[in-house]
């Protein structure tokens, strides 16, 4: 782990990743430089985790019930070569699967953004936050 943490932090900040904040990106290359990073990404029980959904969604019980659920992601794609599309394909029918936790869950695609629709469409996450707000204190 503290070898693949070293290699993380050699290009923490790549690509669209430039755009953020210089403390930001120094803060992503301190964490990525970090052991316990790596070991955090690392969920022993992800398989039973998954299967446990599976099984909610197959009996028809959205796992997380009626709670006001947003899932925002990325219009522009951030994969290139000839499997792009095949990868884009998949990472949105992962957000529209997460958006099915709940029956109030929606996806909401961020047009003009890559990953850090945070930096590229602020107003959009702004709204999207307002909009969970709004329905959880319903």
């Amino acid at each position: 782990m503290k070898a693949a943490a070293g290699e993380a932090s050699r290009d923490a900040n790549p690509d669209e990743r430039k755009k953020l904040p210089v403390e930001a990106q120094q803060m992503r290359t301190w964490a990525l430089g970090r052991w316990q990073h790596q070991a955090a990404a690392s969920n022993p029980f992800e398989l039973e985790e998954l299967a446990a959904l599976r099984a909610d969604h197959a009996r028809g019980m959205p796992p997380l019930g009626d709670m006001p659920l947003i899932v925002l992601t990325r219009g522009i794609a951030d994969e290139k070569g000839l499997d792009a599309p095949r990868f884009e394909e998949e990472h949105r029918k992962d957000h529209a699967a997460l958006a099915a936790l709940s029956t109030r869950g929606k996806l909401v695609i961020a047009d003009r953004s890559g990953h850090h629709v945070q930096l590229d469409q602020p107003e959009l996450v702004a709204q999207v936050v307002t909009e969970v707000l709004t329905a959880v204190s319903r």
